[in-house]
C-alpha cells in the first residue's frame, strides 16, 4: 500500500493573442505502508506553450514528469518524464493536418522490499493524421502511428506501425 500528496503551484499566461504558456509544477511525497521502502519525494512538473502563428495554424510543445503505478508488474511504480510537439494545419475550413511527436523516459523502482525493479524505457511516438471536422459535434481521423519502446528489459522491446481510423462524438 502506498499513499501520495502533490502540492501543486499553476500559472497560466497569455503572452500575446497567438501564445500562451501553462506552466503546473511541485513535488510528490510518497509514503509505503508496511514496507522497508523509503519514502519518497520527487519534483514533477508539466509545461506547455500554444503558439498559433496564423487563424490556421498551430504548434504546441509539451514537457512533462510524474509518477505512475507500473500496470504490468507488481510492486513497482516508475518516474516518467517526457516532451511532445504537434503542429496542426487547418485546410478547406473542415480538415486538419497534424503531426505529433513525442520521447518518454520511464525510471521504474521496487515499492516493496525483495522486488528488482531496476528498469529503463525509453519510447518514441510519431502519428501523422488528418481529421475532418464534420459538424461541431463530430469528427473523424485517419492516422498513422510508429511506435518504438527500448527497455534494459529486453523481453518489453517493440517498435510497430499502426494505421486506423478514429470516431469522435460529442454530446453538446
Amino acid at each position: 500500500n502506498q499513499t501520495e500528496q502533490q502540492p501543486l503551484a499553476r500559472v497560466i499566461y497569455d503572452a500575446t493573442e497567438k501564445l500562451s504558456f501553462t506552466a503546473v509544477a511541485g513535488a510528490e511525497f510518497r509514503q509505503f505502508q508496511n514496507s522497508a521502502v523509503g519514502d519518497r519525494v520527487t519534483p514533477i512538473f508539466e509545461f506547455g506553450s500554444v503558439w498559433t502563428p496564423f487563424d490556421s495554424t498551430r504548434l504546441s510543445f509539451r514537457a512533462f514528469r510524474g509518477v505512475k503505478n507500473s500496470n504490468a508488474f507488481n510492486s513497482q511504480n516508475y518516474t516518467i518524464t517526457g516532451v511532445s510537439a504537434t503542429i496542426q494545419q487547418r485546410f478547406f475550413q473542415k480538415f486538419y493536418a497534424r503531426l505529433t511527436g513525442g520521447y518518454e523516459n520511464s525510471d521504474f523502482y521496487a515499492t516493496a522490499p525483495g522486488n528488482f525493479a531496476g528498469r529503463t524505457d525509453n519510447y518514441f511516438l510519431v502519428r501523422p493524421s488528418i481529421t475532418w471536422k464534420i459538424k461541431d459535434w463530430a469528427e473523424v481521423e485517419l492516422f498513422y502511428q510508429y511506435r518504438d519502446l527500448n527497455s534494459t528489459l529486453a523481453r518489453r522491446d517493440f517498435d510497430n506501425n499502426q494505421v486506423g481510423i478514429e470516431a469522435a462524438f460529442e454530446y453538446l
